[in-house]
């Protein structure tokens, strides 16, 4: 009877050598291939980033401050219906725009801005989209003011630690994934006068009372996306109402599956061939909706409703910048971090501080980057968080400081619009005139001709000056 014979002394042999020749024996027998994807992979990442960076350095950003009526009756809903706008500058970038040109979806910042208690609602722009966000805030706020203005965060100190402010930034980050919602604004009206009690009031208030020399920055910087997202919450809904859940194959899942499925062909077929195949009913899960609890239950319509609308792919700093030794942290900072606990449901998501990049010293090694690098930890110093925040704040990046998550047009709206008419938070910049169509039986100026009139020859020859003209 014909057996295998199998030879293991190569292997027992190679095992008694030195490791430093066990691993070259194995990177020569095809060790090499890993490390060779390895590091052509991370090749192809710094190439598409490095021309990323160059896509975004010709984009040509500009600075909008937005001035809205001081009696607008406008709810977030308006602001609401501006982001899903937004949706429509997103192109189907093809495989060369990526990875060669390096070309990204837009990327929109809307800001809030207190400079010695003075506050501005601003959006930064790339050059091409600013008919875009002109003509979706004009359509809903007709009475709004628009004009260009100077990047403000050019008026400081470029480097972080100076001699002559100090700095508190941080990023906020949600607290479960992405696809739990955070209260938002229907949440907000009164249940029995349907009176909006506008959660931007009280951050407004506490905007307008800076002292002099401080400011407060609030950016809440999106990039259009693709609804991929949604994945996560559809799954969870699915599990939770007892729903089948088919989990998508991956390469190594169709490598094992492929030799097994032709093995189950085989013999289905052998059993075929002998007689009637046996038909086995299986039974579907029944729904658990009946049966659900009602906080399972609130979470079941929540993430729906979430995952029903657009979402951004969404990243919110804050930054906080006062003359040197007179930064009031505990009083600033808890203005801001109250106005975004408003939005915080306990069964549902929260907004806080993202740690590993909010600039407070937990422990004694983060002080200064060469204890930082001494103490090899993941924790970032104090002055390298500074400059980490300030950067990406500048930039309006979505990749710099922690991942960033994804906020539906609704949750935007609650965050940043416009105040209501009901907020009178005096140091708010609002137009102070209202503008209007001119009478309809206003006298025009008579049309001048298309072709226009013959001019009488000058005296001058051409390219010289006018005879007229007075000299010295």
């Amino acid at each position: 009877m014909p057996f295998i014979e199998l030879d293991f002394a190569p292997l027992i042999e190679l095992g008694a050598q030195h490791p430093l020749v066990i691993s070259w024996m194995l990177f020569k027998w095809g060790g090499w291939v890993p490390v060779l994807f390895v590091l052509a992979t991370g090749f192809r990442w710094i190439f598409i980033l490095d021309r990323q960076i160059k896509f975004i350095g010709g984009v040509d950003p500009i600075l909008l401050a937005i001035d809205v009526p001081k009696m607008t009756e406008q709810s977030p809903k308006a602001v609401e219906n501006l982001f899903a706008h937004l949706q429509g500058t997103k192109s189907s970038l093809t495989w060369k725009e990526r990875n060669i040109i390096g070309k990204i979806d837009p990327v929109f910042s809307f800001e809030i801005v207190s400079i010695d208690g003075y506050v501005q609602f601003l959006v930064r722009v790339w050059g091409r989209y600013r008919d875009v966000i002109e003509a979706v805030i004009y359509a809903q706020y007709p009475e709004a003011e628009i004009i260009e203005v100077e990047d403000y965060t050019k008026n400081v100190p470029q480097r972080w630690p100076n001699e002559t402010h100090d700095l508190f930034g941080t990023e906020f980050i949600l607290s479960k994934p992405t696809h739990y919602p955070i209260r938002t604004y229907p949440a907000f009206e009164h249940g029995l006068s349907a009176e909006f009690k506008d959660p931007m009031a009280g951050m407004l208030e506490a905007l307008g009372r800076l002292q002099p020399g401080e400011q407060v920055w609030f950016q809440m910087a999106i990039q259009i996306c693709e609804q991929d997202w949604k994945k996560a919450g559809e799954d969870l809904v699915k599990k939770l109402i007892g729903a089948k859940i088919t989990p998508k194959a991956t390469l190594a899942d169709k490598l094992v599956s492929a030799p097994l499925s032709v093995i189950d062909e085989l013999v289905k077929a052998v059993v075929e061939s002998g007689g009637e195949p046996v038909k086995v009913k299986k039974d579907e899960p029944r729904s658990q909706m009946l049966f659900l609890s009602p906080g399972e239950r609130t979470v079941v319509e929540q993430v729906g409703m979430k995952i029903s609308k657009l979402g951004f792919k969404t990243k919110i700093r804050f930054i906080y910048i006062a003359p040197k030794g007179k930064l009031r942290t505990s009083t600033v900072i808890g203005f801001v971090r109250g106005a975004m606990s408003q939005f915080a449901t306990l069964d549902m998501n929260k907004f806080g501080f993202g740690p590993g990049i909010t600039t407070q010293r937990d422990y004694f090694w983060q002080m200064t980057s060469w204890s930082y690098y001494l103490s090899l930890t993941f924790f970032k110093s104090v002055n390298e968080r500074m400059q980490n925040i300030f950067n990406g704040y500048k930039w309006r990046s979505t990749w710099v400081g922690r991942l960033p998550y994804y906020l539906n047009t609704e949750e935007l709206a609650t965050v940043w619009h416009f105040p209501v008419v009901t907020v009178k938070a005096p140091m708010v910049k609002k137009t102070e005139s209202k503008r209007a169509e001119p009478p309809v039986g206003l006298p025009l100026e008579r049309a001048r001709p298309i072709r226009p009139a013959a001019q009488p020859p000058s005296a001058a020859p051409p390219g010289s000056p006018p005879p007229n003209l007075p000299t010295a």
